[in-house]
């Protein structure tokens, strides 16, 4: 359990040989086997339609509006193709470059923890190119950052077989326990 984050970089994701690497299974996407998938070129980020929805992403609080705050933000600096998001991930928001449009921010559940690709590097655009009091560069990383380890488990957990015990004189009782090993 835990929080992983993938994002993206000139010698990152599928540039980075990450698809043949074992963190291929923590990925929510399936990388490109080819390289050049990262390109300095500006490109707009928009919500899809559980973007809208998702804390996440969330810079206003009525969906449409939240839309309409994504679309101001300044271009991002570069973006990657991160590929086909794999069954049980959810596509957050694509990258617009002219025609193309490519995932950007996905996520997804794994196993007891959660994982995510950001196919950017360049949100600083956000933090730079906005006046001074805009909070929306921070905002978005510190929800990021929550939901990666909000569903984490602690180090020590229990459970009973069932949420209802009655007055009964032995109960078997789970412990898991996580330590480095």
């Amino acid at each position: 359990g835990g929080g992983l984050l993938f994002v993206g970089g000139r010698a990152a994701l599928g540039d980075g040989g990450y698809g043949r690497s074992l963190l291929a299974e923590l990925l929510p996407v399936t990388l490109p086997e080819r390289k050049g998938t990262f390109v300095r070129e500006e490109a707009a980020a928009e919500l899809t339609a559980q973007g809208r929805e998702s804390i996440i992403c969330r810079l206003e609080e009525q969906a449409e509006k939240n839309a309409e705050r994504w679309k101001k933000l300044p271009l991002l600096a570069d973006h990657q193709d991160a590929g086909e998001p794999k069954a049980g991930a959810v596509v957050l928001a694509e990258v617009v470059a002219g025609k193309r449009r490519m995932p950007l921010l996905v996520t997804q559940n794994y196993g007891h923890g959660r994982s995510a690709v950001l196919a950017t590097s360049g949100s600083w655009r956000w933090q730079m190119l906005l006046d001074h009091r805009d909070q929306s560069h921070e905002a978005f990383w510190q929800q990021l950052a929550r939901w990666l380890v909000s569903g984490a488990p602690g180090r020590v957990s229990g459970s009973t077989p069932r949420p209802v015990l009655s007055d009964e004189s032995r109960v078997a009782l789970r412990a898991e326990v996580r330590d480095r090993a």
